[in-house]
């Protein structure tokens, strides 16, 4: 069972519903295992609450808030998102990629 967490993931970044892509900031491997060791704990897996990875109309509502509010609510934590998405060996370069990905977002910093 631990393959489904990561199996979902991958099925989901490849769903209609998410980002093309060539919009897609691109992932360092140290990145891929972060994204699949902890963003998909929670945003793959339907039971847990969270707004699932690719699923635009979960995301709708917290993306209208902005990329700076979607990041801030990943560092500092908001309702049951923990600080750093308990991700303590991310980096601010880190978190912001996941992010784009997680919530299908751009980071407004990468087009810099």
């Amino acid at each position: 069972m631990r393959w489904l967490p990561i199996a979902a993931a991958v099925c989901l970044l490849s769903a209609p519903a998410a980002r093309a892509a060539s919009d897609a900031p691109p992932l360092s491997p140290l990145q891929a295992a972060q994204l699949q060791a902890v963003c998909s704990r929670c945003h793959a897996r339907p039971d847990s609450g969270a707004p699932l990875m690719g699923d635009g109309a979960a995301w709708a509502e917290r993306n209208a808030a902005g990329f700076a509010v979607l990041l801030r609510h990943t560092v500092d934590g908001w309702r049951t998102m923990p600080p750093l998405g308990i991700c303590g060996s991310c980096s601010e370069a880190d978190l912001r990629v996941l992010v784009a990905i997680v919530s299908g977002l751009p980071d407004p910093q990468a087009a810099r």
